[in-house]
């Protein structure tokens, strides 16, 4: 369709959905990662000013930086395959509740090798 006063095309454009990321969870998010306005905003590269526009509302929240501080906050993991997982303060916790500080997934890593590596020389040397 060509708009006769203008000479121009009036073309349909597909409106794209976007997300609402709620700025009070971010404050909370942000909060319970124990980070203040200049960390946090330091970290997401970004002023602080930025940053309390973010939070109080007057400006959008950029999904990568709503789902980084979630995370850090301990909300919620990335991928499909951890959910019920969280991170807080540098501790994995299970669905179930169960905390693995780093030193403990650093053994489990360990002794999962030394028993694939068992495995593997106990086939090679035909042992059962």
């Amino acid at each position: 369709m060509v708009d006769l006063l203008t000479c121009k095309t009036a073309m349909r454009t597909k409106k794209t959905k976007r997300r609402w990321n709620d700025p009070e969870i971010f404050y909370v998010a942000r909060r319970r990662a124990g980070l203040d306005v200049a960390q946090a905003a330091q970290m997401l590269n970004v002023t602080a000013k930025t940053l309390r526009n973010w939070e109080n509302g007057s400006s959008s929240i950029p999904y990568a930086a709503f789902r980084l501080m979630r995370l850090f906050g301990g909300h919620s993991l990335v991928h499909k395959a951890w959910e019920g997982w969280s991170l807080n303060k540098g501790v994995l916790y299970s669905p179930v509740g169960r905390a693995f500080e780093p030193y403990q997934l650093t053994y489990l890593s360990n002794y999962l090798w030394m028993v694939r590596i068992t495995a593997i020389v106990t086939d090679q040397n035909g042992l059962s």
